[in-house]
């Protein structure tokens, strides 16, 4: 299903990017925060409101036009200010379209479409894409247990660390931190003898590492729902995903925003 995002360029003017998908779109706006401070489209200074939802500076000269011919040299495959590679799963992916009385798209449905987007150092509730189901931590508990009524808020943290607003990607290497109140923070860890996750309050981080993961095990079955003798509730556990395919027998996890905590 194509995905379209809105980029504002003006006043009364806006641009359609199409594009493949959500993930295509997220990642083609990576390579813009990751490069385009070095390239020459340095003065454009974009920004990401949404996922379907981005402007450019409108003092820009020519706005407009230098919209156009980033993503139409990035669509040919021929934007060298971003790495060869990225170039590659780019290219024939983008097209460019000012919108006009007679072109009108609609983002995506807000259910697939989360606000403000899936951003580092931000907090957000972890809820299962086909269920009401949440991962919740018991104030008198460190495990990660499943509701359909309680959640619990985790901060997604990049690897190395930075605070910096980056759209994650599929491939980035990410932290959870379970935010508690007075906005304490205990970093997400797994058992080594059920692959439970964890939340302790004191860990030794020497003999129990936090979880580190890629960003795209959350949705491709890294995280599973289980259920251990003599507990009533239902936990999360890690499943690691098959290295050939990239996928795990878990289910499928969304970051959902949360209001309150930045």
């Amino acid at each position: 299903m194509p995905y379209y995002v809105h980029i504002i360029t003006g006043d009364n003017e806006t641009h359609i990017l199409t594009t493949v998908n959500r993930d295509t779109a997220d990642y083609f706006y990576r390579q813009l925060q990751d490069h385009l401070a070095n390239s020459e489209y340095a003065a454009m200074k974009i920004a990401y409101h949404t996922p379907s939802l981005w402007s450019i500076d409108p003092t820009l000269e020519t706005p407009n036009l230098t919209l156009t011919k980033l993503v139409t040299d990035t669509h040919r495959g021929q934007n060298h200010d971003i790495p060869e590679t990225a170039q590659a799963l780019l290219k024939g992916k983008l097209i460019i379209t000012p919108l006009s009385p007679t072109l009108s798209f609609h983002p995506v449905s807000t259910f697939h479409d989360n606000s403000p987007g899936n951003i580092n150092h931000r907090v957000y509730h972890i809820r299962n894409r086909h269920r009401l189901e949440w991962w919740f931590v018991s104030p008198n508990s460190g495990s990660v247990s499943v509701s359909a009524v309680n959640r619990s808020r985790f901060r997604i943290l990049r690897l190395p660390a930075s605070a910096e607003p980056l759209v994650l990607v599929a491939d980035d290497l990410v932290n959870l931190a379970l935010v508690e109140p007075m906005n304490h923070h205990r970093l997400v860890t797994y058992s080594f003898a059920d692959f439970r996750l964890e939340c302790p309050v004191h860990v030794d981080h020497q003999t129990m590492p936090p979880l580190a993961f890629r960003f795209d095990c959350l949705r491709n079955g890294g995280f599973s729902i289980a259920a251990f003798v003599g507990r009533p509730e239902w936990f999360v556990s890690w499943s690691p995903v098959d290295v050939r395919t990239g996928y795990g027998p878990g289910e499928e996890w969304l970051l959902s925003s949360s209001e309150g905590i930045v």
